[in-house]
């Protein structure tokens, strides 16, 4: 049965309940997300005056994913408000590229030269995005994460031509991406090494996203950890079971991708 209204509000005061943990806000943001429509939306969008940079980060995320142009209003204002914090403001316009709505091109056009280098490449890739999604109508990407990407992968199949493309920064930023995409795709260690390698060397393709990793206290940190660890259905939360019916059990983290990253955290691969 579809949730009702007055469901999908008991889980909107949750998100935007200061009072409650992290990780419990974020289940109920990708509740709202996975229920989807204008209530979940606008709820979502009621958590762009938290405190917390990477639970906002985290709002315009979902908006993105969930492709919904009812969302083009909020994401345009977080956009454009410079008291955002530079990451909050990143998202937005990935998300606005997710949501690929060719009527934001002017918007994102004016804040791909946004003074903040991070919102200024976002909004080109999120150009660059639109631009192919008009070029491409029927054109499918094959995810088999199912996750809306700033880029369509690369159609080279090759680890090592990928990796070189990735490496290379005189490409344009979104044929990296490609690159990047392609590789997450392919999967397996040798893709997942080629990834890591461009965290050891030379300029980062995505130093926006490891600053938007930064955990500003020790509630961030907890639900960074959250999100890498908990299971679907693995906490229980007697007073919502909306968490338990639109939250299915998370895809398990390929192993090669977990021990390349702790040990790339812990500064092993440098």
């Amino acid at each position: 049965m579809a949730p009702s209204k007055a469901d999908i509000d008991s889980v909107g005061r949750v998100l935007v309940d200061t009072s409650r943990p992290l990780p419990v806000r974020f289940r109920a943001l990708f509740t709202l997300r996975n229920i989807g429509g204008p209530n979940a939306v606008e709820w979502i969008g009621r958590g762009f005056s938290d405190q917390s940079a990477l639970l906002k980060h985290e709002l315009a995320y979902c908006l993105g994913q969930m492709r919904d142009r009812s969302a083009l209003p909020i994401l345009c204002s977080v956009l454009r408000d410079r008291s955002q914090e530079p990451m909050v403001r990143h998202e937005a316009g990935e998300a606005l590229g997710a949501i690929g709505d060719p009527e934001m091109l002017e918007l994102l056009k004016e804040y791909s030269e946004d003074p903040v280098l991070e919102v200024a490449e976002t909004c080109q890739l999120a150009i660059r995005r639109i631009e192919w999604l008009q070029d491409h109508p029927d054109g499918s990407d094959d995810n088999p994460y199912l996750s809306v990407d700033p880029a369509p992968p690369s159609t080279e199949r090759d680890i090592s031509s990928l990796r070189d493309a990735l490496l290379n920064d005189t490409l344009p930023l979104f044929e990296r991406y490609r690159a990047m995409f392609a590789l997450r795709n392919i999967g397996g260690q040798e893709a997942v090494l080629a990834l890591t390698d461009d965290w050891a060397f030379g300029p980062k393709i995505d130093d926006q996203k490891g600053t938007a990793k930064g955990f500003k206290d020790e509630n961030e940190r907890q639900a960074g950890e959250f999100t890498l660890s908990m299971e679907g259905g693995e906490t229980q939360y007697g007073d919502l079971p909306l968490f338990e019916q639109f939250n299915p059990p998370m895809r398990s983290v390929h192993r090669p991708s977990l021990i390349t990253f702790k040990e790339v955290s812990r500064g092993k691969l440098f």
